[in-house]
């Protein structure tokens, strides 16, 4: 390669390609350092030069997504949708070992994700690092239908949380069970205890995620022999990871959630909720 590549004739054309935005220049520069530098870069030139950073932000990334092949090819398209809608959604920066674990593809995450080098970083060398958004604005862009005019990239946010509610409520009702980490009778102060990430997060964030939902569906049935066969045992992580205080939040966080969302048909008719003051609930045959 030229020393000097790509000169300053083409520095200066991205430069005003840029504008104001440095988030712009630096998603453009690694776009371009991903693969085939000279087409890559041929390819943002020959888009004109936009007045409002914004739209010229988003054109960006449509260039960038159309380059990965993603709208080429329907498999591919689907993992996008599900892998990034997942970090988009999440309630904290998660890593795609986790993504794997809550919602398994037939492809690892990673091999997706690789293909998003310039608006994603994460950790070559270790599984457990975040995968992280290099800027907000993305997140923006594919989930506000105004800015992304790529129908088949859309995140709705709403289906992503279901899926991601569903994928915590099925890992933890796989290793979830009495006394799990083994203790016994003792006067010494139990240590916060080392479950693996996607352990901690289900339980932690499984509530949050059910309490986005706003169709929850056959969702309610799901729960419902969730919370028969673990609750106690639920309780009992939350109790070893230090988090009560959260886990009184979370209960009625999923209480009110219940009362406006649920309904619970026994004989096709409606159902009504009632929850007495044992914050327990049993179902009313209107």
């Amino acid at each position: 390669m030229v020393p000097d590549w790509p000169g300053d004739t083409i520095i200066q054309a991205m430069a005003e390609r840029a504008g104001s935005l440095f988030v712009w220049a630096s998603t453009a520069c690694r776009f371009i350092d991903a693969h085939y530098h000279q087409k890559r870069l041929d390819i943002l030139l020959r888009g004109d030069v936009n007045a409002k950073p914004e739209l010229a932000l988003d054109a960006l990334y449509k260039t960038a997504l159309e380059a990965t092949g993603v709208l080429d090819d329907e498999e591919l398209c689907s993992d996008f949708l599900a892998i990034i809608g997942i970090i988009l959604v999440a309630r904290e920066p998660i890593s795609h070992t986790t993504i794997d674990a809550l919602f398994p593809l037939d492809s690892p995450s990673l091999y997706t994700i690789q293909k998003l080098g310039c608006v994603l970083r994460w950790s070559e060398t270790d599984p457990t690092e975040p995968v992280r958004l290099l800027h907000p604005s993305f997140a923006d862009f594919l989930m506000k239908r105004p800015r992304c005019n790529l129908e088949a990239l859309h995140i709705d946010a709403a289906v992503h949380h279901k899926n991601i509610a569903i994928g915590c409520i099925h890992h933890l009702d796989g290793v979830l069970k009495k006394n799990i980490s083994d203790l016994i009778l003792s006067t010494t102060p139990v240590e916060v205890a080392h479950f693996p990430a996607v352990t901690v997060y289900a339980s932690i964030r499984w509530v949050d995620h059910v309490c986005s939902i706003t169709a929850p569906d056959n969702l309610p049935d799901l729960l419902e022999q969730f919370l028969f066969r673990h609750f106690l045992h639920w309780l009992e992580v939350m109790s070893l990871l230090k988090k009560p205080r959260l886990t009184i939040t979370l209960m009625n966080r999923l209480l009110n959630w219940l009362q406006v969302r649920l309904l619970h048909p026994l004989d096709g008719s409606c159902t009504s909720i009632i929850f007495d003051d044992r914050y327990t609930y049993r179902v009313k045959v209107d």
